[in-house]
Formats: C-alpha cells, structure tokens, sequence
C-alpha cells in the first residue's frame, strides 16, 4: 500500500465519512457484496461486536490492531472527517443531503423508535440534537481531536468555525456526493476501490409519519450552518461535474 492510500492495482482504501440518513447502510453492504465481508467495517464476520457502538465510537475504529486496519479496504462510520488522519492510506469521502429534508427523516426515524414521545420533547433531547441539528457541519468540521468518544453522542455548540473548517474540508474529500446524484456518488466510491458498481440498494428508510410544521420550522431555523454548508458543498460538486458544453 501507497502512502497515497491504494493498494495493489491501483484500487483505494476508503473511509465513508457517513452522515446519518444520507445511505451509508445501504453503501456498506453495497460494499460487503464487492470486496467481501472481512475487508467492511463495521465487521460481520461472526465477531462479537456491537455493530452501534463500532459505527458510533471513534476510538474503537482507532483501536483496531494493525493488521486487522491492513486487511480493510472500506470503512463507513459516523465519525468526523479529521478520524481519517488517524488512518493512515485511507481516503475520505461522504454525500451530503439537502439539510432539512435530512433532519426529517433522521427525526422520522427517531418518532419510529419513540411512538408515544412528544414531538417537541423528542426533538428537544441533547442525543436528538446532536444527530438532528448541523449534524453535517459536526462530522466534517470537528477540529482534531473534538466530540470523543462519539460525536454523534456528545453535546457541542456548532459555532462558525466549525462551518469554516467544514467548508474547507470539502476539498480534502476524494468523493464529494449529493443525495440528489447519489448514482454519480456509489459510481465514485466503487471507482477508488477498482471494484464493479452494484446495483444501488436502498436501506433504513424512514417511516411514513408526518412530521408537524412547527417542528419543521424549527429543525429549518436551526440548521443555519447545514444549509451553508449544503450551498458550498452543491457548488463544489458541480466544479467537480462541470456540465458538457
């Protein structure tokens, strides 16, 4: 392996930087299907792991022995993009989603596990915020180092220098995708492992349950640095896939 992050015949070694209900389920069994179920983490390989916490908490993937981080090509965790330099020879990527829709349908999925919570207390818990409100800005503008152990777990005031470095950090991505283009993202990911593109499969998807308006408009308001970020990161992608003329 490079230190550029490939192995041999040129295929990457790639960390998903996977925002909740932005299809990074669908993506890792898309990914098991394709280098198989030893090279995917988190693992399902018969090992006693707690497939939550190996998804959620940074410093189990950190903790890895070094030949078990030899033998993955693929790693989709809802940890921060500054984990990826604690990789070494991975390259990051992530989609990013349109912000309130993403917020709804994380809070759809929330309402699906808590039937008979309270719409505005449920949206209210600490845990909700942190996966509910710039959830996006969190995972890509952490600074090193910034939410251990798990920073979809703990609170944090997302603050415009965390936008900043977000926005920066949108460089530092060797696939940038959109959810609307989510087709282009799985051809790009799968193209860094030299791996053939399976059929996009569709995972976890939300319940249907109305979310009511003043929620709506709260999750909207709220979400002021996701919707910045959404922007840059919407024209980004289109530097990237500059239309034909």
């Amino acid at each position: 392996m490079t230190a550029e992050g490939h192995v041999q015949g040129g295929a990457a070694k790639v960390l998903v930087v996977s925002i909740m209900r932005t299809g990074g389920t669908s993506l890792l069994w898309m990914a098991r299907s394709q280098v198989g179920h030893a090279a995917a983490f988190p693992f399902d390989g018969g090992e006693s792991i707690d497939f939550i916490e190996a998804v959620q908490n940074v410093e189990y993937l950190h903790g890895l022995d070094a030949q078990r981080l030899h033998e993955l090509r693929i790693v989709v965790a809802h940890g921060p993009l500054w984990s990826a330099a604690h990789l070494p020879g991975f390259r990051p990527v992530a989609i990013l989603r349109e912000p309130t829709a993403r917020a709804v349908s994380m809070l759809k999925m929330l309402r699906a596990q808590h039937p008979d919570a309270d719409w505005d207390e449920l949206y209210h818990r600490p845990l909700t915020q942190a996966i509910v409100v710039n959830h996006q800005t969190r995972l890509l503008g952490l600074a090193d180092g910034e939410g251990l152990p798990a920073p979809n777990r703990v609170q944090l005031d997302i603050g415009p220098d965390h936008l900043t470095r977000a926005v920066h950090n949108l460089n530092e991505l060797a696939v940038l995708g959109l959810m609307d283009h989510v087709d282009t993202y799985v051809r790009e990911v799968f193209g860094l492992l030299r791996e053939p593109v399976p059929k996009v499969r569709r995972m976890n998807s939300s319940e249907t349950i109305d979310v009511p308006d003043s929620i709506v408009a709260m999750v909207h308001s709220a979400n002021w640095a996701d919707h910045a970020l959404y922007d840059e990161a919407v024209a980004a992608w289109h530097d990237r896939h500059p239309t034909p003329s």
